[in-house]
This record gives C-alpha cells, structure tokens and sequence, in this order.
C-alpha cells in the first residue's frame, strides 16, 4: 500500500483540523475556503489518479456551476473524468467492531478522478471559474443567479 505524507489543515465546512495527503491541500483549499464545497475523501495519487469524493448535492452544485460559468473546463474536466456512483446506507458497525448495523436512509455520493499529471490545470481551471470572473459557486442551485422563472 503506497502511504502519501499526511498535513493537517483547517476546515472550515467542518470547523475542525483535518489531515490529508499533501499533494491534495492546495485543491482542497479551493474547494473548501473558496467555494464552500464539502468533500468526504480524496488522495493525491490513486492508480495513478487524483481522487476526490463529494457527496451527491455537493458534486451537483460543483459541476453545475462549472457548467454555468466555464462550460470548456467543464467538459474538459467533468466530462472526460472518471466518475463513481457510490450507493450506501447511514448503518454504522457496532461498538464491538463484528456487525454492521444497516441505516435507515440511503446516502449517495460520487468518485470523481483525473490523471494527477492534469493537478495544474485543474487547478488553474478551478481559479479561472470562480475567481476570475467574480463570480462564487451558487449552492444549491443547478441555474445561474439572474435566472427567473415565469408561471
């Protein structure tokens, strides 16, 4: 098993210190402090891939707002990435660590991966859309701010 050096950052989602793979704390501090957006795991390099886990609402308002605001990144990103639909429940195992007790609800969430040779440019793509045009991730919402609706 490849062990990637650990560092311990602030999260701001969680109000708590959190430690993650080095390699990954530049991303995570984009999606965290600039655009507020929650994320339930990742790794610098798995097989060869950067790997970043959201649950399903937090990929949608991520991908959604790349769509919005910079539709070539999102295509050159999104698109062509590997993506994994994880289907769970909120079980839990016991205090005694040999059962697994089954939830009450379902959770989804998403596997997101790109080669780690593209980190830069996802980087890079990630400043351009957020930061350069002036404009924060809308959460929760899958239209553009000025978007109405009329009945």
């Amino acid at each position: 098993m490849n062990e990637h050096k650990q560092v311990s950052i602030f999260n701001p989602i969680y109000d708590a210190m959190v430690d993650v793979d080095e390699g990954m704390v530049e991303i995570l501090e984009i999606l965290w402090h600039q655009l507020e957006i929650p994320t339930l795991l990742s790794c610098e390099d798995n097989n060869g891939k950067i790997w970043i886990h959201f649950d399903l609402e937090s990929f949608q308002d991520f991908t959604s707002n790349i769509f919005i605001y910079n539709p070539e990144f999102h295509h050159h990103f999104i698109i062509e990435c590997d993506l994994d639909l994880v289907i769970g429940d909120d079980g839990f195992v016991d205090e005694d660590l040999d059962e697994y007790i089954t939830g009450d609800m379902l959770e989804y969430s998403v596997g997101f991966r790109f080669d780690k040779d593209k980190k830069d440019e996802f980087i890079n793509g990630l400043k351009t859309t957020f930061t350069s045009s002036n404009k924060s991730i809308t959460q929760n919402s899958f239209l553009p701010e000025h978007f109405e609706i009329n009945n």
